[in-house]
């Protein structure tokens, strides 16, 4: 009859070296990247959602002094805003400004209506990119709805 010890045997093994805290927890890295990705691509969608069914029509009257040679409407934090490129051959003084002070005013059309949403006053550098706001929040631009911007010099105060 075999006597029951009170305490396990410990047997003593080949050591043997343990993984690192990141190998031993990598299907947890994995999730966490995985998580970070599809917030990313879904927050790339809902900026992309202004862009996509919204046209954008830019009337810049200093195109003589300022050319935007990209631009794209995105919402960021639920504010919808426009980002351009521009190149400036000449200041704007040549395109009859009297300031380097610039202005602009966002609009919504919808039949044909003009609606004025946000407007206000920047400076274009020599060259270089460019983010203006369209609206204070998302919910004044519905689906389909026409955004006009236009770009102007300042005027006086």
């Amino acid at each position: 009859m075999k006597k029951l010890l009170k305490y396990p045997i410990i047997r003593h093994l080949p050591y043997q070296p343990t993984a690192s805290y990141e190998s031993q927890h990598k299907d947890v890295n994995v999730i966490k990247a995985l998580t970070c990705n599809l917030i990313g691509l879904l927050s790339f969608n809902a900026c992309l959602k202004v862009q996509a069914s919204n046209e954008v029509d830019i009337d810049n009257t200093l195109s003589a002094c300022i050319t935007i040679t990209h631009s794209q409407v995105v919402s960021e934090a639920e504010m919808p805003v426009m980002h351009m490129d521009y190149h400036r051959p000449d200041p704007t003084a040549a395109c009859g400004c009297m300031s380097k002070v610039s202005s602009f005013n966002s609009y919504i059309v919808r039949d044909s209506f003009e609606s004025h949403v946000l407007g206000g006053n920047f400076v274009f550098e020599d060259a270089g990119s460019l983010t203006l706001p369209i609206a204070a929040q998302r919910k004044l631009i519905s689906r389909g709805d026409m955004i006009k911007i236009t770009i102007s010099c300042a005027g006086p105060d």
